[in-house]
């Protein structure tokens, strides 16, 4: 076989996908356990459509609630969860929410049967630790359209006080079973549907572009390229649920293929910033996308162009229309031009800088030394006169 066509390709879990879907979640929970621990968003607890889904599992199983509003999950958000799904018995997982409560879910269903702190599984910094007994099985509802983390290997945990932002990852952890459900996707902030459909369209790109992209890959990618083009009407109609059910297998196939190729700067570099100064994952990416666009085009044209016909149709935009297309789109929808408004001091700047390198650089399609990218990112958080 040639080289070029040379791919390895990993598969996700059964998806269930329609409006109401939420109300089968007890039935799907029950081929798994008989003891539900429920982790859900908080003000999504509030949702009249989690109220019927939750009532579907409460029929089926005994059912723990636990709401969660921290944001990214910590060391010691990890710990408390884990603490509530041992003393419930927990037998299987149920996460609804963003890709923060996805996440959570996964590291709790990796902890109850191997215990340990969730550090010493992280890459990076952890103790090297793996999972010697299975997860418990994991059912994940998503209710932002950014992420993935529906179908991916790995628990992205955060420690600010730390400064890291690192993935507990083993293939175990990938959900059993999927439902997505648009009755749970137009209740999101309009804010967090930019900033999340923003991650999603910057896996897209990040993972077609990669240096690990295959065929398989890039065939899933276009089709998520092509259901991410309602990003724009999104922030028209958010209420619009066809647009929302499109957006969320954008997400989920961004998921798929992240998780074979890897990602790219945009993503090294939004772990660090996240990691640094507490800002969500979503807007960074949206930040930063065209200023690493611009970087990669030297050796992304061609694909930058594939892309462009993919999101603009007919409409003839090329590689470098792309970029500024992207850049304006972001502009409308509110996303701020730069992280000055995060007022960073140059200390923290530096520690940013140092910390980029993470496993999603690797796979950036341009390799850049530090000052190279110190003469990219500066400007974004510095006015030119300092």
């Amino acid at each position: 076989m040639n080289d070029s066509v040379k791919f390895s390709y990993m598969g996700t879990a059964k998806v269930t996908a329609h409006r109401g879907a939420g109300n089968l979640l007890g039935e799907i929970a029950s081929r798994y356990g008989s003891r539900a621990f429920v982790i859900v968003s908080r003000s999504v607890s509030e949702y009249p459509c989690f109220q019927e889904a939750f009532g579907s599992v409460k029929e089926r199983l005994s059912a723990c609630l636990y709401p969660y509003s921290a944001g990214e999950p910590s060391p010691k958000g990890v710990k408390q969860a884990t603490a509530a799904a041992e003393a419930f018995g927990a037998d299987v997982v149920i996460g609804i929410g963003g890709g923060s409560v996805l996440d959570l879910g996964k590291a709790v269903s990796a902890l109850v049967p191997n215990g340990g702190s969730v550090v010493d599984y992280l890459e990076g910094v952890g103790t090297g630790a793996r999972l010697k007994k299975d997860p418990l099985p994991l059912i994940a509802l998503p209710t932002t359209s950014g992420t993935g983390s529906e179908v991916t290997k790995n628990a992205v945990i955060t420690d600010t006080e730390r400064g890291y932002k690192k993935s507990l990852r083993d293939v175990r952890l990938v959900a059993k079973e999927v439902v997505i459900d648009s009755e749970f996707l137009v209740g999101a902030p309009l804010s967090v549907s930019v900033y999340s459909g923003f991650d999603a369209l910057t896996q897209l790109i990040e993972s077609y572009t990669s240096n690990k992209a295959n065929v398989a890959s890039r065939l899933v990618c276009k089709k998520g390229l092509c259901y991410a083009r309602v990003l724009p009407e999104i922030y028209r109609d958010p209420g619009n649920h066809a647009y929302r059910e499109e957006m969320a297998w954008a997400a989920l196939l961004s998921g798929v293929c992240l998780a074979d190729t890897g990602l790219g700067a945009v993503h090294g570099i939004a772990a660090s910033v996240g990691a640094h100064t507490g800002e969500g994952h979503g807007k960074v990416c949206a930040v930063l996308l065209p200023h690493v666009m611009r970087v990669n085009m030297a050796v992304s044209r061609l694909q930058y162009a594939e892309i462009a016909r993919i999101l603009f149709g007919e409409e003839e935009v090329g590689a470098d229309g792309l970029v500024q297309k992207i850049a304006n789109m972001a502009l409308r929808m509110g996303v701020p031009r730069d992280f000055r408004y995060l007022d960073v001091s140059e200390t923290r700047f530096e520690r940013i800088l140092s910390d980029i390198y993470g496993s999603s650089m690797r796979y950036n399609p341009v390799s850049l030394v530090r000052e190279e990218w110190e003469r990219v990112l500066r400007p974004l958080f510095f006015c030119e006169a300092e």
